[in-house]
């Protein structure tokens, strides 16, 4: 008898603790999930907006950013370069929509579509759409910063 009771305790505290770790778990990947959707997301207020200290504070050190028809941009200095001498040249409406996320351990890989109307500063406003693909990586502070980025148009290249 001792020992049925025994083993239905071992059995029970052994599937409350699972449980208790399972619903952690769970609990854990998402609000990396949140974290990684508002990252991605923050993308377009500070890009529409302009604001170079709000692009910049979401990427991580090293970063890289590969943007069509130029050099790649590796390391935050470099990104903020493109981004200001950019933002010089163009206005911008730009809406992204995140298609899927998937989370490993302390990396996540992002993809999804964007529109915008370009408006460059000498020149007619034109529209643009295409996708995007994204890595973030999880900080030793438990937050989440962009480390690679690359995006394309679906649209043939414009004349110049």
């Amino acid at each position: 008898m001792r020992l049925r009771i025994w083993l239905l305790l071992s059995f029970l505290c052994v599937t409350a603790c699972t449980e208790s770790q399972d619903s952690t778990v769970v609990a854990s990947a998402q609000k990396d999930e949140m974290a990684v959707r508002e990252l991605a997301t923050s993308f377009d207020a500070a890009l529409n907006s302009k604001n170079i200290d709000a692009m910049m504070a979401r990427y991580a050190d090293g970063a890289v950013r590969m943007n069509p028809n130029t050099p790649v941009n590796v390391g935050k200095d470099a990104i903020r370069a493109w981004y200001l001498d950019d933002w010089a040249a163009n206005d911008f409406r730009v809406t992204n929509e995140i298609s899927d996320i998937r989370i490993s351990d302390d990396l996540a890989a992002v993809r999804g579509m964007y529109m915008s109307t370009v408006t460059p500063g000498s020149g007619a406003a034109y529209e643009d759409r295409g996708k995007w693909s994204a890595a973030a990586q999880k900080q030793s502070d438990g937050s989440w910063k962009m480390l690679w980025e690359i995006w394309s148009s679906d649209l043939p290249p414009r004349a110049p």
